[in-house]
């Protein structure tokens, strides 16, 4: 209902874009035409890229501003531009699930995907396949978000360093541990430390051990008195 003189205005829409992006869609196509206030847009907005006349789908400065803001502004960039390294290393570097928007070549470069794993250890699972047995990387993602480890190649989640730094970060990890590592004392205890429902992932053997099973009780017993707490 707003009148052609307001979506006319360069102010306006400047003032409006920040919670209201999809405004631009109303506006008239000669308000694009000055570029110096179409980039004010993406500053002041990323998702004003979304809005935009496709022809700015393709500009590289704009895509550029737009990813490192937000990562998943990827998506809106036209095909032919995600070739671009620098912008899709500066969207992983924002954020690391955006390498699932990259090529097959960027998901194989070890810039983009160490700036990935490193910015949210989940993005392994979008790496190129060979990446997920690679040590160094595999550490870097785990070290970050330890359920990370569900991507890692199978010989990494048999890797008792790895699944050490995994367990570390969040206990819950050592659901994704292979056999072997879940009837492992040590790795229990540390995955007991931070989420105690670990307890149900471990091998028999070490559920049926009585020192676990009192410390799996005792944490679930203030775990329950805590939430029972915060209910009241």
């Amino acid at each position: 209902h707003l009148g052609a003189d307001l979506l006319n205005s360069k102010t306006f829409l400047l003032s409006v874009v920040t919670f209201y992006p999809e405004i631009l869609q109303k506006a008239f196509n000669k308000t694009f035409s000055d570029y110096d206030f179409v980039f004010s847009l993406i500053k002041k907005n990323c998702a004003c890229l979304k809005y935009l006349p496709r022809v700015f789908h393709s500009d590289y400065k704009l895509c550029l501003e737009a990813v490192k803001q937000e990562g998943f502004s990827l998506m809106y960039i036209d095909f032919e531009l995600r070739d671009a390294r620098e912008i899709v290393l500066a969207a992983v570097s924002n954020r690391g699930n955006a390498l699932s928007l990259a090529t097959p070549q960027q998901k194989k470069d070890r810039e983009i995907v160490y700036a990935a794993v490193s910015n949210c250890g989940l993005a392994l699972d979008h790496v190129a396949e060979f990446w997920k047995h690679d040590f160094d990387l595999v550490a870097t993602a785990v070290s970050n978000r330890g359920m990370a480890l569900r991507h890692a190649a199978p010989e990494l989640q048999d890797n008792e360093e790895i699944v050490k730094m995994a367990v570390t970060n969040d206990g819950y990890a050592i659901r994704s541990a292979s056999d072997r590592l879940r009837d492992n004392y040590e790795l229990a205890m540390l995955a007991m430390q931070s989420y105690p429902s670990a307890y149900n992932y471990l091998s028999q053997r070490l559920q049926d051990n009585s020192e676990i099973k009192h410390i799996y009780l005792s944490k679930k017993k203030e775990e329950d008195k805590w939430l029972r707490s915060r209910t009241r």
